[in-house]
């Protein structure tokens, strides 16, 4: 009868343990969602830096929410710190390697400078592969087209560039 009890106070003590863990994730969760939607509103009002950190304390508590991670990187974004979005962006494609807005995002700041053409086309292509329905998907298909041909041209310039160089130096040899 005597282990019998201690069984039961072993079993009874599992079972309030797994309660309580359950009742502090629960409690961790809604106070995640709560930073989190506190976040967005302040997002919107444009209160950029009140915002991300809410998105801290969410990422604080969980570092796995790409979602929070994402939002941080467009404040970022938004700020014009895109070297700090794309550290953000990346830490988003280590959890959640398919998260098409990053690949959009990324795009836009590679975009923005004509020697990283080619990475915005990479990053906008594989947007459109995970999201074939995308209302972005003949504009950015147009833009992509575009900066290939200006890309080809680009190379062809400069392997005429340097042709003519070095004719010209051939010349000065004679």
């Amino acid at each position: 009868f005597g282990v019998f009890l201690v069984m039961a106070a072993v079993v009874l003590a599992f079972f309030c343990g797994c309660a309580s863990t359950k009742g502090a994730q629960r409690k961790q969760a809604r106070a995640e969602r709560r930073h989190f939607e506190q976040g967005i509103a302040l997002m919107q009002q444009g209160k950029l830096y009140d915002a991300l950190e809410e998105f801290y304390q969410v990422v604080e508590a969980n570092p796995r929410n790409a979602d929070a991670w994402f939002k941080m990187g467009v404040i970022y974004q938004k700020l014009g710190d895109d070297a700090k979005a794309m550290g953000v962006y990346g830490k988003v494609l280590g959890i959640a390697p398919d998260y098409s807005k990053v690949y959009y995002n990324l795009g836009v700041i590679y975009a923005k400078s004509r020697s990283t053409y080619p990475q915005a086309i990479e990053m906008f292509t594989k947007y459109l592969e995970l999201e074939p329905d995308s209302p972005h998907r003949e504009m950015l298909e147009r833009w992509i087209m575009d900066k290939k041909f200006w890309i080809k041209l680009d190379r062809a310039d400069k392997k005429e560039d340097a042709l003519e160089q070095s004719v010209e130096e051939l010349k000065e040899e004679e």
